[in-house]
């Protein structure tokens, strides 16, 4: 016969194991925490009218306020490993975004967390112009092509465990971030932690739906560390988090081109992919089918697409159709007919002849290409041939970047910073600066692998540059 105090042992080790087993089943199963009916479990702060519930969706709209999660208030909320979903919907000019490892605040943009954020068309207000687009873990990885659509509903999806945070949008992976163990200068800000999940009301001209928002609490089990952190380029962060895009603009699809080799360094670096099609390379003839069938390889992908026109010859045989699906025109001015009426390849070194006739042909080359209108980077820009690369500085006369800069400037084209030949010079791209030229940067991932742009950090620095100076395709500069 049991005593009373075996049965209360055996009542209490029952208790501890029926708890254990309720913490592990939350920690497997997704969890709602939006009852679909009003703001229980929810908290806003300074504007409180900023969210409502209409229709089974929490609405958020009107002066800048946040909805943090707090639970039955039985316990406080640390979500610190986790997987969230919901599905969202913007309006146009929306702005919003998602918190994670934050804490309540009574008024302000959030100084605790990470944000997540949503914004498929919101260009920015005053002096300000926002570039990071939906899908961007803010100001840490961003993401500058809009991957979503206003008025669409689409899945967002986090994962946080231990220093990994992925974002998918509807299952497509867009950041795949591992935090460096060296902290930069920005991840002394804003470390993973923990903490509680926030909404934000951006502005009245914002209008953003939530709905399906469900969480399940993670194991932690840490990424391995070894492979991620090498190369993981911490300096672009901190350029990222004064808002300055990192994109290289230049990788041509062709030949030996891996897209899995250069999404991981995407994903790995921060740096975004402009991919190109070089259309003189296309089969004679069959450019349409040829270039829609490149199209349809990467148009699912977070990535910006662009056509190549070698020595600007004519789009006229590719369907307006089918040149709407890129994001940009990049071409270069490496051939043309010289005064002697020869042609010059600067690539091949081919009839470069007398370096003076040389460069002020290749100048009214350059101004012609430019003022033709249909280049949005002008890429390897002031590129000299092998023969005469060593006379940079002396060739390139104020002069004569001052001709090529004003073509640049009234048509404009962005100037590209061709990374691996370290041109522009620095001198030129101060000149082109102090005209109000913008720039775009390629030439990092080569043979498949993202370099880190060293140069690139140069020229930011040295010449001032600030996030309004770098071009990025579909926002207006």
């Amino acid at each position: 016969m049991k005593t009373k105090y075996q049965i209360l042992t055996t009542l209490m080790l029952l208790l501890l194991l029926l708890i254990g087993c309720n913490q592990e089943k939350q920690k497997g199963e997704w969890i709602a925490l939006f009852n679909g009916k009003d703001l229980s479990n929810w908290e806003a702060n300074e504007n409180q009218g900023s969210f409502k519930v209409v229709d089974g969706m929490i609405v958020a709209n009107g002066l800048r306020s946040h909805l943090f999660y707090v639970g039955d208030g039985k316990e406080p909320v640390n979500f610190k490993n986790f997987e969230l979903n919901m599905d969202v919907m913007t309006h146009y000019l929306a702005n919003s975004g998602v918190y994670f490892h934050t804490a309540h605040q009574k008024e302000g943009w959030l100084e605790q967390g990470y944000e997540l954020q949503i914004n498929s068309s919101h260009h920015g207000a005053g002096d300000y112009k926002e570039v990071k687009k939906g899908g961007s873990l803010y100001g840490i990885r961003n993401l500058y092509k809009a991957y979503t659509k206003d008025s669409i509903w689409y899945n967002l999806n986090l994962r946080v465990v231990g220093r990994n945070v992925q974002i998918k949008i509807n299952d497509q992976i867009v950041v795949d971030y591992i935090e460096p163990i060296n902290a930069s200068i920005q991840q002394k800000k804003k470390v993973l932690s923990g903490g509680t999940i926030a909404l934000q009301g951006h502005d009245p001209e914002s209008t953003v739906f939530f709905k399906n928002i469900k969480i399940k609490n993670l194991e932690d089990i840490q990424p391995e560390p070894v492979a991620a952190d090498t190369g993981t380029m911490p300096r672009i962060l901190d350029y990222q988090s004064n808002h300055v895009a990192f994109i290289d603009e230049h990788i041509h699809t062709g030949g030996s081109f891996n897209i899995d080799s250069a999404m991981r360094s995407f994903y790995r670096t921060g740096i975004n992919l402009g991919l190109v099609v070089d259309i003189e390379k296309l089969e004679e003839g069959k450019e349409n089918e040829t270039l829609n069938d490149h199209v349809k390889k990467y148009v699912h992908l977070p990535v910006f697409l662009g056509i190549f026109r070698n020595n600007l010859q004519d789009l006229a045989g590719i369907s307006s159709n089918t040149l709407s699906l890129f994001d940009y025109v990049i071409g270069d001015i490496t051939r043309f007919k010289n005064s002697k009426g020869q042609d010059v390849n600067i690539l091949k070194n081919e009839n470069i002849g007398d370096k003076d006739a040389f460069m002020n042909d290749y100048v009214k080359a350059i101004t012609k290409g430019l003022d033709a209108g249909a280049l949005n980077i002008w890429a390897t820009a002031t590129l000299l041939p092998e023969s005469l690369a060593g006379e940079y500085d002396k060739l390139w006369t104020t002069e004569r970047m001052t001709q090529v800069i004003d073509a640049a400037k009234r048509n404009g084209v962005a100037i590209e910073v061709y990374v691996p030949k370290k041109i522009p010079s620095i001198s030129f791209i101060k000149l082109a600066k102090e005209k109000g030229c913008i720039f775009s940067s390629g030439g990092m991932f080569q043979e498949n692998f993202m370099s880190e742009p060293v140069y690139l950090y140069e020229v930011i620095d040295q010449c001032q540059l600030d996030y309004k100076d770098i071009y990025v395709p579909g926002n207006p500069n």
